[in-house]
């Protein structure tokens, strides 16, 4: 019988081994950012809220308000298991501090999401959301703008 785990690629053992998706240059970060600040809407705030935090963008855009804790010394938001969104194991739960854009981001959602009880209720809509939809508006704006290459994404396969 042949090892079933024989064909999966190990990097840095494979000569063809390449990354397929690249991080952000600082540069790349801060033009996004100033720009998710400059259209200031609830699809821009979920960009700018994953720009300082390194959660995924399910995390983030699944985020209920009362997982948003604004008024601490350090603002913060939990990441736990949820029935909007899923997180990958028990290692992924965890508390994400708020700081620069990402804290600004959060801030606004959280006031214009008043009525809801979702942080990014137009995201999240009768406790489901379209991951795909999500990852694919937001890269074709990033690219629209200028603001991402073909390497760079918003991923989403850690969304239900």
């Amino acid at each position: 019988m042949e090892n079933p785990l024989s064909k999966i690629p190990i990097p840095g053992l494979e000569d063809d081994f390449e990354i397929k998706v690249l991080p952000y240059s600082l540069e790349q970060l801060w033009s996004i950012q100033q720009r998710c600040m400059e259209v200031d809407d609830e699809f821009r705030w979920v960009i700018a809220a994953l720009s300082n935090t390194g959660a995924r963008l399910s995390e983030v855009a699944g985020l209920y308000r009362d997982e948003v804790f604004l008024d601490e010394d350090v603002p913060y938001i939990q990441i736990n298991f949820s029935s909007l969104r899923r997180i990958k194991n028990r290692g992924s739960i965890r508390t994400v501090p708020l700081v620069g854009v990402s804290l600004w981001a959060v801030k606004r959602a959280y006031d214009a999401s008043s009525d809801s009880e979702y942080l990014f209720p137009t995201v999240a809509r009768n406790g489901r959301y379209d991951g795909k939809a999500l990852s694919t508006n937001l890269n074709k704006w990033l690219t629209n703008q200028k603001l991402r290459g073909k390497s760079k994404n918003f991923t989403v396969s850690d969304t239900p």
